[in-house]
């Protein structure tokens, strides 16, 4: 999500892990508090898009390298007619656990595998398969003494309308901090003036249906999300190993 990870750049500037930028803000905004709580407001604003948009974007992009000993191997279940035996050179055609062939990169959304080394070497026996690596030349990754190393891309940034949705709603979280007039919704549901009623929404009916109140948001949370879904949709198959989004 927009929460970042050991490494990201902290939350200051255009440091900011969410959708949108404090620079995206309307002018008067950006004076209302310093960067680092205006970063916070924005992280607040993309988790709840996020959220309702169905879990679709996470945001924040980069690059990441890491070794085969924080990567995730993936271990097939055990076979009769292929058993997990010791891969060595007297048995060529069984895979070993403990040595997967293939590994699961730590970050979600991997879009490239820019650079995989082996042994200090560069190393181009491998495919991606989602967020997995997958060695193509017949022989097990090592694991354990960092003998390998992958550098990956990751990362799903918003469309332009996500980002202008959520420095929106971060804006009016900003004027509603600094007890400013703003758009939000009030939890008030009568109000009488002057002898004329009216009702307003209480806005947990807006929290309910996955909305925020305002209208500009939730015409793309509705135009993005049309029927609530809470979660990207995935397909799964017996043919395959892991799960994958559709």
């Amino acid at each position: 999500m927009s929460t970042p990870a050991p490494g990201d750049p902290p939350l200051t500037g255009a440091g900011c892990s969410a959708w949108a930028q404090p620079h995206q803000l309307p002018a008067d905004v950006q004076e209302l508090h310093p960067v680092a709580t205006l970063c916070e407001l924005l992280a607040l604003a993309t988790d709840v898009l996020w959220a309702a948009s169905g879990r679709r974007w996470r945001g924040y992009t980069g690059s990441d390298t890491v070794t085969m000993d924080a990567a995730q191997p993936h271990c097939p279940p055990l076979r009769w007619w292929a058993p997990a035996w010791h891969y060595g050179p007297s048995w060529p055609f069984f895979r070993s656990p403990s040595r997967p062939h293939k590994v699961r990169l730590p970050r979600p959304d991997v879009t490239a595998i820019t650079a995989v080394t082996l042994r200090g070497a560069p190393f181009v026996g491998w495919r991606r398969e989602g967020n997995w690596a997958v060695r193509t030349d017949q022989h097990p990754w090592p694991l354990g003494d960092g003998a390998a190393s992958i550098t990956y891309d990751y990362g799903r940034p918003a469309p332009a309308a996500g980002v202008r949705a959520c420095a929106l709603l971060a804006a009016e979280l900003a004027k509603a901090g600094a007890s400013r007039k703003c758009a939000l919704p009030a939890r008030t549901t009568s109000v009488a003036r002057e002898g004329v009623s009216f009702e307003v929404l209480d806005p947990r009916e807006f929290l309910d249906d996955g909305l925020t109140g305002l209208l500009a948001v939730d015409l793309w949370i509705k135009a993005v999300n049309p029927h609530g879904t809470r979660q990207a949709a995935q397909v799964w198959s017996p043919d395959l190993t892991t799960a994958r989004r559709a």
